[in-house]
Protein backbone atom coordinates (compact mmCIF):
# COMPACT_ATOMS: atom_id res chain seq x y z
CA UNK A 1 0.00 0.00 0.00
CA UNK A 2 2.97 2.14 0.75
CA UNK A 3 4.60 1.43 -2.83
CA UNK A 4 1.21 2.47 -4.42
CA UNK A 5 0.87 5.65 -2.38
CA UNK A 6 -2.35 4.89 -1.18
CA UNK A 7 -1.48 5.23 3.12
CA UNK A 8 -3.09 8.30 4.47
CA UNK A 9 -1.19 11.37 4.58
CA UNK A 10 0.73 11.36 7.32
CA UNK A 11 1.23 7.77 8.09
CA UNK A 12 4.14 6.46 7.80
CA UNK A 13 5.12 2.07 6.59
CA UNK A 14 6.57 1.93 10.09
CA UNK A 15 3.65 3.17 11.58
CA UNK A 16 0.93 1.61 8.94
CA UNK A 17 2.77 -2.18 9.94
CA UNK A 18 2.23 -1.66 13.97
CA UNK A 19 -0.96 -0.74 12.79
CA UNK A 20 -1.84 -3.84 11.09
CA UNK A 21 -0.03 -6.40 13.57
CA UNK A 22 -1.81 -4.81 16.97
CA UNK A 23 -5.11 -4.34 14.48
CA UNK A 24 -5.10 -7.81 13.28
CA UNK A 25 -4.02 -9.84 15.75
CA UNK A 26 -4.63 -12.92 18.25
CA UNK A 27 -5.69 -10.96 21.58
CA UNK A 28 -7.94 -8.38 19.64
CA UNK A 29 -9.88 -11.31 18.32
CA UNK A 30 -9.69 -13.61 21.12
CA UNK A 31 -11.27 -10.16 23.57
CA UNK A 32 -13.99 -9.33 21.10
CA UNK A 33 -15.27 -12.52 19.10
CA UNK A 34 -14.11 -15.46 22.12
CA UNK A 35 -14.21 -13.19 25.51
CA UNK A 36 -16.93 -10.87 24.79
CA UNK A 37 -18.84 -13.18 21.95
CA UNK A 38 -19.06 -11.00 18.64
CA UNK A 39 -20.13 -12.75 16.23
CA UNK A 40 -17.58 -13.03 13.16
CA UNK A 41 -19.32 -11.36 11.04
CA UNK A 42 -19.21 -8.16 13.22
CA UNK A 43 -15.40 -8.62 14.41
CA UNK A 44 -14.51 -9.20 10.42
CA UNK A 45 -16.65 -6.06 9.75
CA UNK A 46 -15.04 -4.17 12.39
CA UNK A 47 -11.54 -5.23 11.38
CA UNK A 48 -12.13 -4.14 7.41
CA UNK A 49 -13.68 -1.21 8.46
CA UNK A 50 -10.82 -0.15 11.59
CA UNK A 51 -7.85 -0.67 8.73
CA UNK A 52 -9.82 1.02 5.83
CA UNK A 53 -9.51 4.15 8.16
CA UNK A 54 -6.73 3.80 9.85
CA UNK A 55 -4.23 2.81 6.91
CA UNK A 56 -6.23 4.90 3.87
CA UNK A 57 -7.63 7.59 5.89
CA UNK A 58 -11.30 7.03 4.44
CA UNK A 59 -14.52 7.86 6.72
CA UNK A 60 -16.70 4.85 5.81
CA UNK A 61 -16.13 1.78 2.75
CA UNK A 62 -19.16 1.28 0.94
CA UNK A 63 -20.87 -1.15 2.59
CA UNK A 64 -21.70 -3.82 -0.03
CA UNK A 65 -17.95 -5.07 0.25
CA UNK A 66 -18.85 -6.59 3.73
CA UNK A 67 -20.90 -9.20 2.09
CA UNK A 68 -18.06 -10.74 0.20
CA UNK A 69 -16.41 -10.62 4.06
CA UNK A 70 -19.01 -12.56 5.62
CA UNK A 71 -20.50 -15.21 3.62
Amino acid sequence: MAELGALREGLDTERATDLVVVLDGHDVYRGLVLEAGWPLSDYKSWLFTTLVQQLLGALAPDQGIFEDLVS
